[in-house]
């Protein structure tokens, strides 16, 4: 939808008009928004007796994160409009993140899931990355949630060795 289609459409359809003083505003705006989604997803699941599991992806922006070789740079970094907002937005969404776990909300921050992978992982100047790159983040996540689960079965097997005696 361009400007012209959403200033048209009604605010039910776009919801509300909000405006930024620069970029950085609207960054924070929406990290703060994404947390306050993340707490919200949380609680709900928790209602109905659901984990709930947060993951912050890698991305090829943040600054340290992949060290690259120049056939993935070409392919991979190339966008400045993206490069500008990741270097401002993940930091805020790292805070988020952290701040979200001290809550209670498993959360998991990936972004340096590839610091000590130089292999070729991006295939877009985005954030996508290709089949060893979705595995390893796969296997990440797996385990997070492996070591979630097994520290609750931890926690739970004294009590259960005591109503055995």
């Amino acid at each position: 939808m361009n400007e012209e289609q959403r200033t048209a459409a009604p605010a039910v359809a776009t919801g509300p008009r909000i405006e930024f003083k620069d970029e950085r505003e609207m960054l924070t705006y929406l990290a703060g928004l994404w947390r306050r989604s993340s707490r919200v997803l949380h609680d709900v699941a928790a209602s109905h007796g659901i984990r709930y599991y947060h993951f912050l992806q890698p991305n090829q922006y943040v600054p340290g994160s992949k060290p690259m070789g120049p056939r993935e740079k070409a392919e991979a970094v190339r966008s400045q409009r993206y490069s500008r907002i990741v270097a401002t937005a993940y930091p805020m969404l790292s805070d988020a993140g952290r701040a979200l776990a001290a809550e209670g909300v498993r959360f998991t921050d990936l972004t340096a899931a590839f610091a000590a992978r130089p292999e070729p992982l991006y295939v877009d100047a985005c954030c996508h990355v290709n089949r060893q790159g979705n595995v390893i983040v796969a296997d990440l996540i797996f385990a997070a949630i492996r070591r979630d689960l097994q520290g609750d079965a931890d926690r739970r097997a004294p009590a259960a060795r005591q109503r055995a005696r």
